[in-house]
This record gives C-alpha cells, sequence and structure tokens, in this order.
C-alpha cells in the first residue's frame, strides 16, 4: 500500500490558509538587514548574543542571499560573466562550510568550546562583507573588504571559541583564508 506524499502543514490566519513552509520575502529582508546593520554596528554585541538554540536555516539563507546578491551585482557591473558568477557563487557556498569545519577543529585544538553550528553562523553572518565585495576591485576596497571580514572572524571566533586574543587571531586568519582569498573574483 502506497503512501500519498504529505502536504505542508498549513496555518488558519483571518480566513484565509497560509502555508508555513513558504518564505516570507519581506520578513526575510527585514531580518536580513536588521542582522547586517547589528553585524556592522556591533560585531561584538552580535557575536556575544549569538543564539545557541537556533538552527542553521537562517544562517545558510543569509548567507546565500548575499552571495547571490553579490553575484548579481559582479555580472552587473561587468566584473564577471554570467558563468563565472554562477561558479564564485558555488564555490562560496562549498567555502563557508569548509572555513566553518577549519574554524570549529582550529579552536577546538587550540583548547576552544566552540561547536561546528556556532563556526558556520560567524562565518555566514560575517558574510555580510559580500555586500562591499561587488565594488570595482581597486587595491583598496579589496584590503577593506579582506580586513572587515577578517574582523569580523576575529571577534566570532574568539566569542564562540572563549578564546584569547593569539589564538582568536589564528583561527579567525585560517578561515578568512578559506573563505575569501581561495574563492575567485
Amino acid at each position: 500500500m502506497t503512501q500519498k506524499p504529505s502536504k505542508p502543514p498549513a496555518k488558519q490566519e483571518g480566513g484565509n490558509v497560509k502555508n508555513v513552509n513558504a518564505i516570507d520575502a519581506a520578513g526575510f529582508l527585514l531580518e536580513y538587514l536588521q542582522k547586517t546593520k547589528a553585524i556592522i554596528m556591533s560585531p561584538d554585541e552580535f557575536f556575544a548574543d549569538l543564539p545557541q538554540a537556533e538552527d542553521l536555516k537562517f544562517p545558510i539563507a543569509y548567507f546565500m542571499a548575499g552571495s547571490l546578491i553579490c553575484s548579481i551585482l559582479m555580472m552587473v557591473t561587468g566584473q564577471a560573466f554570467f558563468n563565472n558568477a554562477i561558479v564564485q557563487f558555488i564555490l562560496s557556498i562549498g567555502m563557508v562550510f569548509l572555513a566553518a569545519y577549519a574554524a570549529q577543529k582550529l579552536g577546538e585544538f587550540l583548547d576552544g568550546n566552540g561547536t561546528f553550528d556556532e563556526c558556520f553562523k560567524v562565518c555566514a553572518f560575517s558574510s555580510c562583507t559580500l555586500l562591499i565585495r561587488w565594488l570595482p576591485m581597486q587595491p583598496w576596497t579589496t584590503m577593506i573588504w579582506l580586513a572587515f571580514t577578517a574582523w569580523l572572524y576575529f571577534v566570532g571566533f574568539k566569542r564562540v571559541h572563549n578564546l584569547d586574543d593569539m589564538r582568536g587571531a589564528a583561527v579567525a586568519l585560517i578561515a578568512a583564508m578559506l573563505s575569501t582569498i581561495i574563492v575567485p573574483a
């Protein structure tokens, strides 16, 4: 006896049936902008309050949205052709997971206590720097992008691993190299 695939759960709101699995684009955009502002304005406070219980759905969506925006803007400004932008988008997804894994293992080696989920959240939310990555890559814009990414990693990994400055810098440097230098321009 075969079973029919189940439909996503629905929720009744004011006479309308709403699919609870549907993406609320306006709500996502608002939360994306709020998180980006919080990260840029006060990264230490943001990473100190990084939700422990939150799953990885929003951090993954946050990272992918920033990476997609960056890829599209690089195509629009003529810095990348369509196929190059697609390759960069795909590589960036792999690199954020690789950077989070390396940061978790290196932090663990340096007596840190951060989990992979926490390290992934640091990498994903630090991707807010992709919003300036698409700017024409002059030496000064590249340096700002790299320095700000490394700073966010430093602040985040130091917090999630509970490390001193030197050890936090080591974890941040390795993760920043994996997530920013390997991804092609």
